[in-house]
This record gives C-alpha cells, sequence and structure tokens, in this order.
C-alpha cells in the first residue's frame, strides 16, 4: 500500500536568505473535505496565497524548515459562512497540577473547538488528529 500523498503544486524556492525574508521553506499536508488529500510545497509566502485561494474545506499541517529543524501545526481554512462566522481551531489540553505543585502540564490530547458568532458549539478531544476529513465537522460547516 502506497502511503505517500502526491504533490499537488510545488512553488519554486531559494533557499538562499529566504528565511530572513519570512520565506521559510514549507509543506502542507493538506486533508480536503471531498477529494483527496495532497501536499504543497514550496516558499511560505507562496504557499499560503496559494491556500487563500483554495475554497474547498479542508483541514492542514503545515511545516516550516530552517537549519534542520521543524515547527508546524494543525489549521483549517473553514472561513465565514453564510450564516454567521465559524472559527475551527486546535489546541493542547493542559490540566491544573496538584495543589503543591505550580502552573500546568500537557495531558497528550488535543482539542478540536469550533465557534461560531463567538459560541463554542463543538468540542472533541482526540489523542491525535485523523490523516483525513473529520466527518463530524460536516454538518457545523
Amino acid at each position: 500500500m502506497n502511503t505517500e500523498l502526491p504533490v499537488k503544486k510545488e512553488f519554486d524556492y531559494n533557499i538562499i536568505g529566504s528565511w530572513k525574508n519570512g520565506n521559510p521553506f514549507t509543506i502542507f499536508y493538506v486533508y480536503p473535505k471531498d477529494d483527496a488529500p495532497f501536499i504543497i510545497k514550496g516558499g511560505a509566502n507562496d504557499v499560503k496565497k496559494w491556500m487563500d485561494k483554495y475554497n474547498t474545506p479542508c483541514i492542514y499541517y503545515y511545516a516550516y524548515f530552517h537549519k534542520g529543524v521543524h515547527r508546524g501545526g494543525w489549521c483549517s481554512n473553514i472561513k465565514n459562512v453564510t450564516d454567521g462566522d465559524v472559527n475551527l481551531y486546535f489546541s493542547n489540553e493542559y490540566k491544573p497540577r496538584t495543589t503543591r505543585d505550580y502552573g500546568e502540564y500537557r495531558t497528550g490530547k488535543i482539542k478540536i473547538e469550533i465557534f461560531k458568532n463567538n459560541e463554542r458549539i463543538f468540542i472533541k478531544k482526540v489523542r491525535r488528529i485523523p490523516r483525513s476529513w473529520i466527518k463530524e465537522l460536516d454538518k457545523y460547516i
């Protein structure tokens, strides 16, 4: 079984001086609602412009690379829907420590939250984000 995602778009990228210009090399792993998943590669500015024009609702994992280190996170392109603003957030779940300890600790779960007109209408806690469209999101977008 081939598990590699196809590269849908690859932008030209010059590695010299790119980080200073705020344009690091990036890879977006895109999981659209109706289409097959795919990858977009290139400079961050070019990839973000392309994603802004992509109208199909999707979730994606972005990864920036610089000096052998990568940073990234989950995001979505779900924006203004006709009956109000819908925002989708991915965040780590934290719990307070015991009474003797200060601060919080990460539980290892990720919260998926949807806000519509500044009200939380959906929340799901998962151990790992699935590598496909999340079916529970269909009725909220």
